[in-house]
């Protein structure tokens, strides 16, 4: 990611100047890059070093955005108890603070706890109190819960939610890189197009989506690895070898990749 060269120079800078504070705020930003990265253990154990600082300087808004962070980290190791666990913590510094975001962002990682665990109505119920509370922000964390909402809402089989939610993923204009929007909603399309027999189409969507993946240095989280590898395997076993290859070395246009998204998900 473009931005990690930056917050590395960031946290020298405070190492040297000994600004406890301003380098655990660099960490927790350092940390959220490499999470997306897919570089979980050292995200870990840079916000855990980020929290001492901030417990001890009894900085509620950076706790609550550390622990948050902390919370995506064990959702993709998979222990959801405890990114249930955590999202509680969260929801007790919010209310203190009075954070929006965080106050949100609680409801939504307890959405995903709940969805890992198998409890799909606690999900749905936690990922709408959520997006209520986060309407009001319009920023990344609200994005994160329609990404979350979707994933919620095709476990339930609501298939004509879910193309409605990639079609709202999909409105983002690819001049404000907003990619934590535009990509699952590719991927998702692809999904949700697959489930209809429209195998190519789907693969065009979903390995182009993987290439925009590639150019930015974010890989597929382990946490949907398992959706997405079903979704591969299903269009192995429907496309010919050479029309499966060929559709995944196919790279187009990412604005024409947008406009074909949006054509398919309008004419359904």
């Amino acid at each position: 990611m473009e931005a990690i060269p930056y917050f590395k120079e960031n946290l020298e800078l405070t190492n040297q100047l000994g600004d406890s504070r301003r380098n655990a705020q660099a960490l927790i930003n350092t940390a959220y890059c490499n999470r997306m990265m897919g570089d979980l253990k050292l995200a870990e154990d840079q916000l855990q070093e980020a929290l001492v600082t901030f417990r001890k300087g009894s900085s509620k808004i950076f706790e609550e955005t550390a622990l948050l962070f902390l919370c995506y980290v064990y959702h993709e190791y998979g222990e959801y108890e405890k990114c249930r666990e955590l999202s509680f913590q969260i929801e007790k510094l919010a209310k203190e603070a009075r954070t929006v975001f965080a106050l949100g962002s609680s409801y939504e990682r307890r959405a995903m706890a709940e969805y890992g665990l198998g409890d799909l109505e606690k999900a749905k119920s936690n990922i709408e109190k959520a997006r209520q509370i986060l309407s009001i922000t319009f920023d990344s964390f609200y994005d994160t819960s329609t990404v979350s909402q979707a994933l919620i809402v095709w476990k339930m089989e609501d298939y004509d939610f879910f193309r409605s939610i990639c079609r709202d993923l999909l409105k983002s204009d690819l001049k404000e890189g907003n990619y934590s929007c535009i990509i699952p909603g590719l991927e998702f399309s692809a999904i949700a197009v697959a489930s209809e027999g429209k195998y190519e189409l789907a693969a065009q969507l979903f390995f182009n989506a993987q290439a925009i993946r590639a150019e930015l240095s974010t890989p597929v989280p382990s946490s949907k690895e398992k959706l997405f590898q079903n979704l591969v395997g299903n269009l192995k076993k429907n496309l010919r070898e050479k029309q499966f290859i060929g559709v995944k070395n196919n790279l187009i246009d990412k604005q024409q990749l947008l406009n074909l998204a949006r054509q398919v998900l309008e004419n359904n």
